[in-house]
């Protein structure tokens, strides 16, 4: 996980988790890297890959919470009603 997470003037924060699936080769990675879910919240991002691998122990792949940037061009309207969490207040 990523230690700074202060606020960004551009960007806003999210947390997605990430499936990494072992061993790691990096000649093949896209092959062996997925992100299953996108939070709001680091809490929720942290629990949530907690869940998953321990819902998942023994398939050769492990569950970890990073630090996304989202920026929303401006010629994209997004509802507040489909993110809110993920949009600055109003």
């Amino acid at each position: 996980m990523i230690s700074t997470e202060k606020a960004h003037l551009k960007y806003r924060h999210a947390y997605a988790v990430l499936r990494v699936d072992g061993p790691l080769n990096l000649d093949t990675a896209g092959n062996r890297l997925a992100v299953p879910k996108v939070f709001g919240s680091k809490v929720a991002a942290e629990q949530e890959a907690s869940r998953l691998s321990e819902v998942n122990r023994g398939k050769g792949c492990v569950y970890i919470s990073c630090l996304l940037h989202i920026s929303f061009p401006e010629w994209i309207e997004i509802s507040p009603l489909l993110v809110p969490e993920l949009l600055p207040s109003l």
